[in-house]
Parts: C-alpha cells; structure tokens; sequence
C-alpha cells in the first residue's frame, strides 16, 4: 500500500510540473543572445529590443526585478519584439558597436537591425510601457515622445 502511494504521488508530481514549469515560462521576456537573435540577417518580422547589462549593475537587477516582471511589459515585448539580453562584460565588441557607454541601457532596432532609438538608465513599468508602444507603432515617425504620452493620456479619459 505504502508503495502505491509513493507511486502515484511520483506520477502526480509528474503530470503536474509541465503545467507549473509552462505557466512560469509565461510570465517572463523571452530573452535571445545577440547570435541567436540574428541581428545582421534582418529575417526577422519583429522590431529589436536590446537590453544591456552588467551583472555588477544594480539598476539592471532592478530593472529585471521589478520592471521586467510586470505582465503587460513582458506580454507586450514577446507579442511585439525581438528581445536580445546582452552582457556588455561579455560581448564588449557588441556592446561598442551600438555605443553602449553606461548600463542599464535599452536600445530599440527596426527588424532590419537599424538603430530607432535607446535609453540608458533604469525605468519604470509605466513609463517603458509607453516607450514600447511608441517605437512598436511607429509612431516615432510622426510626433515626438511627449506628443504620443499627451495622446495616450487623452485616450485615458
């Protein structure tokens, strides 16, 4: 009897990790390295988010901590972007390449691989929301920044 039971709770803990192992999968950015990503091959459909970082930096781990763990930013960045984690310790040629002189450092790329925009410093959900909707629509090519914030805000109301 006893061996029975262990049976089943083995088989049920079985059956059961897939479905916790994919709800947490879905509740965060689905990173790419910069190789994977593909950059330079311009296939992809999707506009580029590229996110710098330093293991040493502290507003990175906020900004992974908190800011990219909020659900619509990270719904909205895998429904609309190509996002590239990219160690700027470790991939120092990349890192020169696009300029990156401090971290946090957020750099938004048409799916060709040209620079739209970027932001270097950490950001709150709220307002990195904003950002990516604004390059994701692109609305960079008709107003400023603050035109599309007055925008969505009249929306609001």
């Amino acid at each position: 009897m006893r061996k029975l039971q262990i049976h089943l709770l083995t088989l049920v803990l079985i059956l059961c990790t897939p479905a916790w192992a994919a709800k947490s999968s879905a509740n965060q950015i689905d990173w790419l390295s910069y190789d994977s990503a593909r950059i330079s091959e311009g296939k992809q459909s999707k506009k580029y988010f590229l996110y710098f970082n330093s293991k040493h930096c502290g507003y990175c781990r906020m900004l992974e901590n908190k800011t990219f763990k909020d659900k619509e930013i990270v719904d909205y960045i895998n429904a609309n972007y190509t996002p590239v984690m990219i160690d700027v310790n470790e991939n120092q040629k990349i890192a020169t390449r696009y300029k990156v002189n401090g971290v946090p450092a957020l750099h938004f790329l048409t799916d060709q691989g040209e620079t739209i925009a970027n932001w270097v410093s950490y950001v709150e959900a709220d307002h990195l929301i904003k950002m990516l909707k604004y390059i994701h629509t692109d609305s960079y090519q008709k107003m400023n920044f603050q035109q599309f914030d007055q925008n969505l805000s009249k929306k609001k109301h």
